[in-house]
């Protein structure tokens, strides 16, 4: 897996082709070159939440909104635990423009590299 980094920026989830009214606003806490990490669990509705999503979300410092597609996956929860559960708290991108690959992982580098 590549590396993450911590980011905390709300993001806005919509159809992949939907109606732009049907949208929802998730808060996420990290970020690699391949997703990024939400600070909770997606729903199970809106029943679109389970397919193909657009994504808009602004890198920390940069007024240039990303834009991508992405799929949830799910991420093991209070792992080695009682409580350990899997929850769709991964956005996966898919058609991440080599661009925006570029800039995520310049914020990723810099990130990492403060103390």
């Amino acid at each position: 897996m590549p590396p993450a980094a911590p980011i905390n920026v709300p993001v806005e989830l919509s159809p992949a082709g939907g109606v732009a009214d049907d949208r929802v606003f998730r808060l996420a806490r990290a970020i690699s070159t391949e997703r990024l990490l939400l600070a909770a669990g997606l729903p199970d509705e809106p029943a679109w939440l389970a397919g193909r999503l657009e994504l808009l979300f602004h890198l920390p410092g940069d007024p240039t909104a990303l834009r991508c597609g992405a799929r949830a996956g799910e991420v093991v929860v209070d792992e080695a635990t009682e409580r350990e559960h899997a929850e769709r708290r991964a956005l996966l991108f898919a058609d991440l423009a080599p661009e925006a690959a570029e800039r995520i992982g310049r914020y990723i580098e810099a990130r990492l590299e403060q103390p």
